[in-house]
């Protein structure tokens, strides 16, 4: 019988569901690292202003882990939605087979 199109619908829309959480976990670290960037630039009075460069750090790291986070969670969700989708196929194929 093979996947319906509903099927392939709902497993799309749960990747897409899924995608948008791991994009907004990332985004989280990467606002949190702009944050520490931001921050980064200090006068503590007019005549000693510096840069502070543990934010700038902060803010480079969190914001590669964001994205590699956005990127692997887009990833694997579509490889989790995809078996689950296999496997209930092959559950259904090895049920209907074994009636007959």
């Amino acid at each position: 019988m093979g996947v319906t199109w509903g099927r392939a619908f709902r497993a799309a829309v749960m990747i897409i569901v899924y995608s948008i959480v791991w994009v907004i976990v990332g985004a989280l670290l990467i606002g949190i690292g702009y944050y520490f960037g931001y921050s980064g630039y200090t006068c503590s009075t007019i005549y000693n202003c510096g840069y502070n460069t543990n934010g700038t750090i902060e803010f480079i790291i969190l914001t590669i882990i964001g994205v590699i986070i956005m990127y692997l969670g887009v990833i694997a969700s579509f490889l989790k939605v995809q078996t689950d989708l296999v496997a209930d196929e092959v559950e259904y194929r090895m049920k209907s087979s074994t009636t007959q």
